[in-house]
């Protein structure tokens, strides 16, 4: 439903001049962080716990889910184990799927980008059309090959039970 409701803002005033669209950053961001919290952060909890770990938070944001895979990439690196709730579990669970390279990579890099308009949205701030245009190309992968959330779901889906 959140996608659909920035693509509804986006349709509909795209072309309009000196309009605030934090609303559609707002949306996708949404939209970024209920299928990372549905494809990788519940699955990774329901995991800890069936091997007696403490599971990440319940819905994070956005940028704290980014600051939970940098915690447990330093965790997979062989840094000493960080002591924030759930890092070491996220660590076994992406290392046990198979996906700890992409998500210590392009999947961190593709939130530290999602996270500067988010917050900037979800703060008050004005996003030009320029910068909403931008961030749903990202997003949504529109007007490019691939996009964030399509990425997501090729490597993250087969995690899904």
């Amino acid at each position: 439903m959140v996608l659909a409701t920035g693509e509804l803002f986006w349709t509909d005033h795209q072309l309009a001049v000196g309009l605030d669209f934090a609303p559609v950053v707002a949306e996708l961001a949404r939209a970024l962080e209920i299928s990372l919290e549905e494809m990788l952060f519940a699955p990774s909890r329901t995991w800890a716990r069936a091997r007696g770990l403490d599971p990440v938070q319940d819905k994070p944001e956005l940028g704290t889910m980014r600051v939970l895979l940098e915690k447990a990439a330093r965790i997979n690196a062989g840094a000493l184990p960080d002591r924030t709730p759930g890092t070491l579990g996220l660590n076994g669970f992406l290392v046990a799927g198979g996906v700890a390279n992409y998500c210590y990579d392009d999947l961190i890099q593709d939130l530290h980008y999602a996270n500067g308009p988010r917050r900037r949205a979800a703060h008050k701030e004005v996003l030009t059309g320029v910068e909403a245009r931008e961030f749903r190309e990202r997003v949504l992968g529109v007007g490019s090959a691939t996009s964030i959330l399509a990425r997501l779901a090729e490597r993250l889906g087969p995690l899904l039970p």
